[in-house]
């Protein structure tokens, strides 16, 4: 995949304006309890993009309560995505969630390869096409390039002596 976090256009100007998403996320309601109150609660606002499959992977799903996991996980989606955007009034401020916080969601039947791969192509294009519009290379990767120096001096050197590995990088 492609990268647009760059500090300058095509042409070596600096750039003024945020130049890349920062993608994380985690699958089913694993995100609510590490990153989903930042994003209700937080001071920055965050689009966020959900990905949903009707269907799960194994053919079968066990009901509980009333429900299959699957539907649940299906309803906790639709949900989040109505309580980041709406949120909820409470006079206690730790309680109150101001909303407005826009997100888009990609629903799919089942994830299989070809879906897999459809995802990908989606992301990989909308990369290529937010470097164009931010007048950015995103096909460079100077930062790789330097963890990979980086790394093979960590390499040649004795593990023992991360202090003076440490040093040295520094005095690249």
């Amino acid at each position: 995949m492609e990268s647009n976090g760059k500090s300058v256009n095509r042409f070596g100007e600096p750039v003024t304006y945020p130049t890349g998403p920062v993608i994380f996320g985690e699958p089913g309601t694993n995100g609510q309890h590490s990153f989903y109150q930042l994003l209700h609660q937080g001071t920055d606002i965050v689009p966020l993009q959900f990905i949903g499959f009707k269907n799960n992977q194994l053919e079968t799903d066990v009901t509980i309560q009333d429900s299959t996991s699957q539907q649940k996980l299906c309803a906790n989606v639709a949900a989040q995505i109505v309580a980041f955007a709406c949120g909820k009034s409470d006079e206690n401020l730790n309680k109150n969630f101001k909303g407005g916080r826009p997100s888009s969601i990609i629903i799919g039947d089942k994830l299989t390869p070809k879906t897999l791969g459809a995802l990908l192509a989606h992301f990989e294009n909308k990369i290529m096409f937010q470097g164009f519009v931010w007048n950015i290379n995103s096909f460079d990767q100077e930062g790789v390039q330097l963890g990979k120096v980086l790394a093979k001096k960590v390499l040649a050197h004795d593990t023992d002596g991360a202090l003076k590995v440490y040093s040295d990088l520094l005095n690249i």
